[in-house]
């Protein structure tokens, strides 16, 4: 697994690219990084998962915990273009209804910041579930 951080264009979300296999060997490091982001401020976090092609239950359990964290900041979690392994996964364990999905980080980003803003109509506006 490799994972890296940057800031959006903007300087509104983190963006967390990861790739390769998100497994139980992987995951204490993505959960590292997941609480740096949180507790370095950033509310609004952009999860890439476009070159995941593999996430197991514990994977589940920390993109949850992001989605969490960051609703209870007032921002949002927004995962970016699972690949078709990945979205099957989310499908089945029927995540993809409790967390925010987009195809790409231009719509992610709009998610995000419906979202922290506060409109009711976020979890539908610009993400793709």
């Amino acid at each position: 697994m490799h994972i890296s951080r940057t800031i959006d264009p903007l300087g509104e979300q983190m963006i967390i690219t990861l790739g390769g296999d998100i497994d139980l060997g992987a995951v204490a490091n993505a959960r590292s990084v997941f609480h740096e982001v949180i507790n370095d401020g950033w509310s609004s976090v952009l999860v890439d998962l476009t070159d995941v092609s593999f996430v197991d239950s514990a994977a589940l359990g920390i993109l949850i915990g992001l989605h969490r964290r960051c609703t209870e900041k007032g921002g949002a979690c927004v995962l970016v273009n699972p690949q078709l392994e990945v979205s099957r996964i989310l499908s089945l364990s029927g995540l993809d209804v409790l967390l925010n999905v987009a195809g790409d980080i231009e719509t992610a980003a709009a998610t995000a910041n419906t979202i922290a803003t506060g409109d009711p109509a976020a979890n539908e506006a610009g993400a793709s579930r």
